[in-house]
């Protein structure tokens, strides 16, 4: 009499579980989505380092705070700004030294607030006609939440910008450098701003966001070039001669 051992496997109940068991586990694996983020929830009364924590991690938080009302959030956001776009001005004013030590830190912050006070109107109006539920305030808070963000991003290339200033002379290329900086950090500095008025019911697609954005960033080139000299060395600390900044910027790469 003989046994027929495939015969006897095939028909085994417990390695057709075993394998049916293998299989489902293997296929939950694979269909099991990938769990979501944990929310980033901010306390009633933010620390300024939470705040700046939140800016990095979930900026969506900070807009919440904004949306809710709190006073201090802007009072916050402004003193960051202020801090790091001087912690900023003091590495460019580091290139030409002596008079630029404390005249870069003041104009780079004095120009980016004034340059962002001229803006703001414009920024409440447009962002109420792309159908943002926005207040003045709120405008504000998101205005300079988002030059804050920018700040913080600027303090983050220091270090960068250090080891150009101490390696090389030539104003145009260190100019190109923190142009460079520049452009990288403003771009998540606005597409905060964006998000923000997006979250206040601003239509995502909206082109009146997007013309305010490059009103922002020819207001902020055109005050470099008024407040000159920023980088390098002059016999005054402001210039009276009036110049578009593309034409100041042509005249001193002929020079150099």
């Amino acid at each position: 009499m003989t046994i027929d051992i495939h015969a006897l496997d095939s028909s085994n109940p417990l390695k057709d579980n075993e394998t049916t068991l293998s299989d489902t586990t293997e296929q939950n694996k694979m269909e099991s989505p990938i769990p979501e983020k944990e929310p980033y929830h901010l306390p009633e009364s933010p620390s300024t380092m939470q705040i700046v924590d939140a800016l990095l991690k979930s900026p969506e938080s900070v807009v919440n705070l904004i949306k809710s009302g709190h006073q201090k959030t802007l009072f916050i956001l402004l003193w960051v700004f202020i801090l790091c776009h001087a912690i900023y001005g003091l590495i460019v004013g580091s290139f030409s030294g002596d008079v630029q030590w404390f005249a870069a830190p003041i104009k780079i912050v004095g120009g980016v607030t004034l340059s962002a006070l001229l803006c703001y109107p414009s920024l409440y109006i447009f962002g109420c006609l792309s159908g943002a539920n926005i207040t003045p305030s709120q405008a504000l808070s998101l205005l300079f939440g988002g030059l804050t963000l920018t700040s913080i991003l600027l303090l983050g290339f220091a270090p960068v910008a250090f080891i150009f200033t101490f390696s090389i002379k030539t104003v145009s290329f260190m100019g190109i450098v923190h142009l460079l900086i520049a452009a990288i950090s403003i771009y998540f500095g606005l597409r905060y701003i964006v998000m923000g008025l997006t979250r206040m019911k601003s239509r995502q697609d909206s082109k009146l966001i997007t013309t305010w954005c490059v009103i922002l960033i020819l207001t902020m080139l055109q005050m470099t070039t008024t407040l000159r000299p920023i980088i390098g060395e002059s016999d005054v600390l402001l210039t009276h001669e009036k110049r578009f900044f593309v034409e100041h910027w042509l005249n001193v790469l002929k020079r150099k």
